[in-house]
C-alpha cells in the first residue's frame, strides 16, 4: 500500500484482512497534522461549517463539526476546551498573518469570512480529525 496508507495500518493486499488492527502512534498523529490532503480537508470542512448561514455561534458551529467527524455530540467541557482552542488559534492567526495567509492559500473567501477565521478553523477541525475518537471508531 501507499506509505500513507501503511502509517494508517493498512493491510497488505496478499491476504484478506476482516478487521485492521487499531493503533494510535505518534507517527499517524504527524500525518494527519502534516499531510496536505487532510490540511485541505480540514480547511474545506472549515469552509463548510463558517459558510452555514443557520450557525451564528461559534458552539454551535463547532457542535457541527465534531459530530460530522465523530457521528457523536460534544459534552460540554469539550466544546469548552474548543471554543478556548479556537479563540486562542485565532488570535495566533492575527499575530502571524504570514501563517494565515500559507493556510489559506487557494482558497476563495466569501467577505464574510477571514482568514484568520479561517485558519483557525482549519486548525480546530486538523484537530478534530486527529482525535483517538476519530482514528478508532467502533
Amino acid at each position: 500500500p501507499p506509505p500513507q496508507m501503511t502509517i494508517m495500518n493498512a493491510p497488505i493486499r496478499d491476504a484478506c484482512i476482516s478487521r485492521r488492527e487499531c493503533t494510535n502512534t505518534p507517527t499517524q498523529a504527524l500525518l494527519m497534522l502534516n499531510e496536505p490532503q487532510y490540511l485541505l480537508a480540514a480547511r474545506s470542512l472549515a469552509l463548510i461549517v463558517l459558510s452555514d448561514q443557520e450557525l451564528r455561534q461559534e458552539e454551535d458551529r463547532l457542535k457541527v463539526a465534531y459530530e460530522t467527524i465523530t457521528s457523536k455530540l460534544p459534552d460540554a467541557e469539550e466544546v469548552e476546551s474548543l471554543v478556548n482552542l479556537l479563540e486562542d488559534l485565532e488570535t495566533f492567526y492575527r499575530l502571524k498573518p504570514e501563517l494565515a495567509d500559507a493556510l489559506c492559500q487557494g482558497s476563495q473567501l466569501p467577505e464574510t469570512i477571514s482568514k484568520f477565521q479561517l485558519a483557525g478553523w482549519s486548525m480546530v477541525v486538523s484537530t478534530l480529525y486527529n482525535l483517538d475518537i476519530t482514528k478508532t471508531r467502533e
